[in-house]
This record gives C-alpha cells, sequence and structure tokens, in this order.
C-alpha cells in the first residue's frame, strides 16, 4: 500500500524513510542510491507498506510482504532481524 492509498482508505499513518546507500551491503555492489519508505499505521504500528530501492530489492520485499500478510509490526520485525 503507498502512503496515498493507505490515507485514501482512512488510515492515520506515517512514513519512515530509510537511506541504506552507507550501508555495507550497499557499498559492496557499488550502489549509490538505495533505501525503504515503510508506511505504518500509527495507532497499531502494523506495517501497512513498504517501497524498497536497492541491491536485492526484489528479495528483500517478500520479507515486507510476510509482515504485512501476518499484521506485524514495525517493532514485531526489528525484534526479528
Amino acid at each position: 500500500m503507498s502512503e496515498a492509498s493507505a490515507k485514501a482508505a482512512g488510515l492515520d499513518v506515517e512514513a519512515k524513510l530509510t537511506d541504506t546507500s552507507t550501508r555495507a551491503s550497499s557499498r559492496r555492489v557499488g550502489a549509490r542510491v538505495s533505501g525503504a519508505k515503510t508506511i505504518i499505521e500509527r495507532a497499531t504500528g502494523r506495517i501497512v507498506g513498504a517501497h524498497l530501492l536497492g541491491h536485492n530489492a526484489g528479495e528483500v520485499i517478500n520479507v515486507f510482504a510476510i509482515a504485512i500478510a501476518g499484521g506485524l509490526t514495525a517493532d514485531d520485525l526489528m525484534a526479528t532481524i
């Protein structure tokens, strides 16, 4: 879900932006630009959307898909990782 679609659905959300371009996984492959935008429902902390850019984004997005389908919160996901 995008931030706009979450708001259109009546959810009170916040978007958390993370620049991952300085992380070792990005530097190792020479990625100059990489990051994530996570859409989180304020009242519950539940992850309702995520957008990724960078190396292995196609694999990492699966983690978010599982978290969203399972109703996990951002804290749940961070505790797992």
